[in-house]
């Protein structure tokens, strides 16, 4: 999980990284959903390897709404910007090996959202990332829910803005055979 807020009044920006990811897929005792009720979300138990890249991005949007509403939180709107930004790290994470929110030859997660122009004209904005490997949608975001450090990003009050990168590759130092790898870019700005 990687977390930052800025403030464009000239305060410091302060970022938390915490390295925390759980590996284990949900098996049959986890229950359906993350939360241990049913879920509507298409897609969400289908294995990573039978999943186009569209197909896992709303399995994703949906089950973390699904969390959020279990928790009083307003959804999350899919954002092209960050979705560009989660998918291109995606890609850099399974290329190097890497399970980082900083990977080899890649500027850090508050360098790439300000490049992407996603904070142009804000006067304030956060940001926050959750990363991980998972046989299924659904296994993944059960993952990040018993993640306390992932389950911060996912339920934050305050974010709206959601970007998610999928592979159904995997970051092979740290991911079993069968796993996809996951990117979760979650935002807000306020002008």
């Amino acid at each position: 999980m990687e977390t930052g807020r800025q403030k464009r009044t000239g305060a410091a920006v302060v970022i938390a990284v915490i390295a925390a990811i759980a590996l284990a897929p949900a098996g049959p005792a986890a229950g359906k959903g993350g939360g241990g009720g049913g879920t509507d979300c298409k897609n969400a138990e289908q294995s990573v390897k039978r999943l186009s890249t569209t197909a896992a991005r709303k399995a994703i949007l949906c089950l973390l709404n699904e969390e959020r509403r279990r928790h009083a939180r307003k959804p999350l709107k899919k954002h092209k910007t960050l979705q560009r930004l989660a998918q291109k790290h995606t890609k850099k994470m399974v290329a190097t090996d890497c399970l980082s929110h900083q990977c080899p030859g890649e500027p850090s997660l508050e360098t790439r959202i300000k490049k992407s122009g996603y904070t142009k004209g804000a006067t304030n904005f956060r940001f926050g990332e959750d990363t991980g490997c998972g046989l299924t949608a659904k296994a993944m975001v059960a993952n990040w829910m018993a993640s306390r450090f992932h389950r911060i990003n996912i339920l934050d009050k305050d974010f709206r803005d959601l970007g998610v990168g999928f592979s159904d590759g995997r970051v092979p130092s740290r991911c079993a055979k069968g796993y996809g790898t996951f990117t979760t870019v979650f935002a807000f700005r306020k002008g």
